[in-house]
């Protein structure tokens, strides 16, 4: 519990953040190895839990469609001036599979994070949304009954709002 009675919890977008602390430190930062500093700095300003949003692994349609949407990569570029458009992935809440990107550092580097945000006392939060589903994830073809299906007025008044099924 916080010093000021309820909890506080920092938020991150997981991806953006470690390429800010890979930069910063010049060289790749995973969630396994983020500098002890790093980590006693959010300690230190008197946060309880830490959220790293967006780490799990994404599906490569949605991969896809970011970098092929003009809109998309025109956002990216704004928000990111100095990334190329191959580093842009899909979004984060198009969650193929519940298990946490590779390139972030995989499971194991997030269960090394929790150890390691433990020892300067702050506990680690994720979230698991089932709406937050990839449209080539494997829910989506295991199970369809699990998802909202149009209809045949509704499609056609909004074609980007509902996919074929698999």
């Amino acid at each position: 519990m916080s010093r000021r009675g309820a909890p506080l919890l920092y938020e991150v977008a997981a991806r953006p953040w470690l390429a800010r602390l890979s930069a910063r430190h010049d060289r790749q930062v995973t969630l396994g190895d983020v500098p002890d500093e790093d980590l006693q700095a959010l300690a230190d300003r008197g946060f309880d839990y830490f959220w790293p949003m967006g780490v799990w692994r994404t599906g490569d349609a949605a991969t896809r469609i970011a970098r092929e949407q003009p809109w998309l990569r025109d956002r990216w570029g704004q928000a990111f001036p100095d990334v190329a458009v191959p580093e842009l992935v899909g979004s984060p809440f198009a969650v193929a599979e519940y298990v946490v990107d590779e390139r972030l550092g995989g499971d194991e580097g997030l269960d090394r994070l929790r150890g390691r945000l433990a020892t300067v006392g702050l506990g680690l939060i994720l979230d698991v949304v089932p709406h937050h589903t990839a449209t080539d994830a494997p829910w989506v073809r295991d199970h369809p009954d699990w998802y909202v299906v149009g209809t045949d007025a509704q499609r056609a008044a909004d074609p980007a709002g509902f996919m074929d099924a698999p």
